[in-house]
């Protein structure tokens, strides 16, 4: 973006051009490096308690190259994976931001990965409800996928403007769907959904993307029918299984903060495609500023509510059976 035209969105504070804009100088600045080896360096643990890989760290400065100067005037305050939250005086607006949702998928050069970027206003305790404006853009590509409240969510590529075509399996044996792995035991997770994976794995698909935001926006055009991601539901529900979570991340447990999904919960909810945390809740309540160990989630999405329906049962039934298991155990 020209200096001239920052200056521009900088004097109106128009929120749908700082989020082109921003998103757009994002992918500018790590497009160069997606599948390098720096990309690859792990620089150091970040404020979630993820790892941060060389290639976050140009996300990070670009957008603090941009936002910096309407932080400085106390026009907004800002969040993001690394950095926590920025701000100064009493800002109007919050923006909540994933520099690169699926980090490994971008380091490794790969398709999954975005830059998500959700907008609320700026108050004492701001929750996800209360985000009005969302934007995602793929990494590697030219799609945009946004959401304004109460006016409806669209895709744009290459200029056109496109509706969202969720769509659902003849049956589960044809489901399309990704689950949740990093930082999670995965011998527990495969107990837990091993069902749904081996009924799906020949006449549907099952992928590991390790980017929550691409996963459910290929539900928004259509690719996939669902995202799972059970790893927070058996942090809380199974106290003996927290060790290893804790020796897989050698310390803080990793799970999906808001800056995950404070932008994709809004698209999602103006498509009408339903999106809980696993045990069935939607995020609407909870804090956009609570990046602790209580403020870690779960997640599910279906492409509609009776799939979403007959996927919440199956993740029930691997509760039980991870549950028994245990006990045995």
């Amino acid at each position: 973006m020209m200096p001239n035209e920052l200056k521009e969105v900088f004097l109106k504070l128009d929120l749908k051009s700082l989020l082109r804009n921003l998103t757009l100088n994002v992918k500018s600045a790590v497009k160069p490096f997606l599948g390098t080896k720096f990309a690859k360096n792990i620089e150091k643990v970040a404020y979630s308690g993820d790892v941060t890989y060389g290639i976050d760290m140009v996300a990070e400065r670009e957008i603090k190259k941009v936002l910096q100067p309407l932080v400085d005037r106390g026009e907004l305050a800002y969040c993001t994976e690394d950095e926590g939250l920025v701000k100064k005086g009493n800002p109007e607006y919050l923006l909540v931001i994933d520099p690169i949702d699926g980090t490994r998928s971008a380091a490794a050069g790969l398709e999954a990965c975005t830059v998500s970027v959700a907008v609320s206003p700026m108050n004492d305790d701001p929750k996800y409800k209360d985000v009005f404006l969302a934007c995602i853009l793929e990494l590697k590509d030219d799609r945009f996928f946004w959401a304004e409240r109460g006016k409806g969510a669209w895709i744009e590529e290459e200029g056109k403007i496109f509706d969202p075509c969720p769509v659902e399996p003849e049956s589960l044996d044809g489901l399309f769907w990704s689950l949740g792995f990093i930082g999670r035991p995965a011998r527990w997770i495969a107990v837990c959904m091993e069902e749904l994976i081996n009924r799906s794995a020949i006449r549907g698909g099952f992928f590991v993307l390790n980017s929550c935001t691409f996963s459910l926006t290929r539900i928004l055009t259509g690719q996939f029918h669902a995202w799972v991601d059970v790893g927070n539901r058996l942090y809380r529900d199974f106290p003996s299984l927290r060790e290893e979570f804790h020796q897989i991340t050698k310390g803080k447990p990793v799970g999906m903060l808001p800056y995950d999904l404070a932008a994709i919960n809004l698209i999602l909810k103006e498509a009408g495609v339903p999106l809980t945390d696993a045990y069935g809740v939607p995020y609407d309540d909870r804090s956009l500023l609570d990046w602790s160990v209580d403020g870690l989630v779960s997640g599910f999405s279906a492409s509609t509510q009776r799939l979403y329906e007959e996927i919440m049962n199956e993740i029930n039934k691997g509760m039980r059976r991870l549950e028994g298991l245990l006990r045995r155990s």
